[in-house]
């Protein structure tokens, strides 16, 4: 499958690429190749490098938005840490998993984990 990205912002200026297969084959001003599908950026999308975040803890997922308008040390040992402790291996997995998902979207390759139930 080959794709061709059309006036994508890369380095701050317009620019198209073409992808065949999971190869990058070309980066240019302007390409006109044949592909199997054509995306349009429209010079609003930008293209940047996958995103490696080397320290998440990823199950907390499930704890987004709870409380958090609370000082640190008083929000850590009053709200999560509780809720943490009645976490089961399972919760840790399904909360991981929808963390995965969330990273995938929006571009992370890499991650490091630090949780309970690695």
């Amino acid at each position: 499958m080959s794709i061709l990205i059309k006036n994508v912002i890369l380095n701050n200026k317009k620019q198209d690429i073409f992808i065949d297969g999971n190869i990058i084959k070309k980066i240019a001003d302007f390409i006109d190749e044949k592909a199997d599908e054509i995306i349009d950026c429209y010079q609003e999308k930008a293209i940047i490098p996958g995103l490696y975040n080397m320290h998440t803890h990823s199950a907390m997922s499930l704890l987004r938005g709870y409380a958090d308008d609370m000082d640190l040390m008083d929000w850590l040992q009053n709200k999560i840490w509780p809720q943490e402790a009645k976490f089961t291996q399972e919760d840790i997995y399904w909360g991981s998993k929808l963390a995965m998902l969330e990273m995938i979207k929006t571009g992370t390759l890499f991650f490091n984990d630090m949780y309970f139930f690695p």
